[in-house]
């Protein structure tokens, strides 16, 4: 996140190249580009995304269906966690993700037995 407002506050208020953004604010060319061109494509003035929070600029750059997908929303809703169990002594992101995988296994499979359950209704 922090990323996305640096490339667009160094696109919007210097004459950097993308090359010159990307290594400023320490992404790949082509993370600037797709940055640049969501942004472009969202008509959105400078001036008005630069006073939104975090948040409010995901949703307004990519839609509001940008969390449709019940995967991406419940890794996003497991971030926060992680960003407080990660550094505590013996935490490692491939326990976090065991984790993780081990609770979207379970509410998937508690979904599925409601789907079916509903279903046979």
């Amino acid at each position: 996140m922090k990323a996305l407002r640096l490339v667009l506050e160094l696109h919007n208020t210097t004459n950097l190249s993308n090359r010159q953004i990307s290594k400023t604010a320490g992404v790949s060319r082509p993370v600037v580009a797709g940055y640049f061109d969501t942004y472009r494509r969202s008509g959105i003035p400078y001036d008005e995304l630069s006073k939104l929070t975090d948040t409010q600029v995901v949703d307004r750059l990519c839609g509001s269906g940008a969390h449709k997908d019940p995967r991406l929303a419940s890794a996003i809703d497991f971030f926060p966690s992680m960003l407080t169990e990660l550094p505590k002594v013996g935490v490692t992101r491939e326990l976090l993700w065991h984790e993780y995988r081990k609770a979207t296994r379970m509410a998937t499979s508690t979904r599925s037995s409601a789907t079916t359950c509903r279903g046979a209704l």
